[in-house]
This record gives structure tokens, C-alpha cells and sequence, in this order.
């Protein structure tokens, strides 16, 4: 029995969420930073996975960041 081998890579993502997201973004009230933070953060997320490199793990205390990542196929980590 072969075994593939591990992929070389594991692909990092911190999401920083919840309202300390974007924060430089201030200056523009008009948009909503943690919907933005949360579109971005995704999309980053679901374009890692896809490349098929090895393993994303996803490390946020957002847990709405953190449901939506698992359900595209990233791990998650708590970040305290």
C-alpha cells in the first residue's frame, strides 16, 4: 500500500474580524469594515483552497469568519 506524500505547504491566513477589522478603513463610514473584512477574508480563503497548494488553516476569534472558512474546507485555530 503507497501512501501520497504530504503536501509541502500549509497556507496561513489570520483574519483579525469583528470590529478591530480593517480599522484603517475609518475614514470611509459609508462602508461596513466587518462585512468588507469578512468578503476579503473569504475570498482569500476559497482561492487558497482551491489552488490545491496543502492545507489552509484560517486563525480568527471571529466565529462567523471561522463557520464560513470551515464550510469552504479550511481549518481553523482560535486565535485568543
Amino acid at each position: 500500500m503507497t501512501t501520497s506524500p504530504r503536501p509541502a505547504w500549509t497556507v496561513v491566513i489570520p483574519v483579525k474580524g469583528g470590529p478591530r477589522a480593517k480599522s484603517r478603513l475609518v475614514a470611509q463610514e459609508s462602508w461596513n469594515r466587518q462585512e468588507l473584512s469578512r468578503a476579503l477574508a473569504l475570498d482569500t480563503v476559497a482561492a487558497a483552497v482551491a489552488s490545491g497548494v496543502g492545507p489552509v488553516l484560517v486563525v480568527t476569534a471571529d466565529p462567523l469568519v471561522a463557520d464560513a472558512v470551515t464550510d469552504i474546507g479550511a481549518e481553523v485555530a482560535d486565535d485568543p
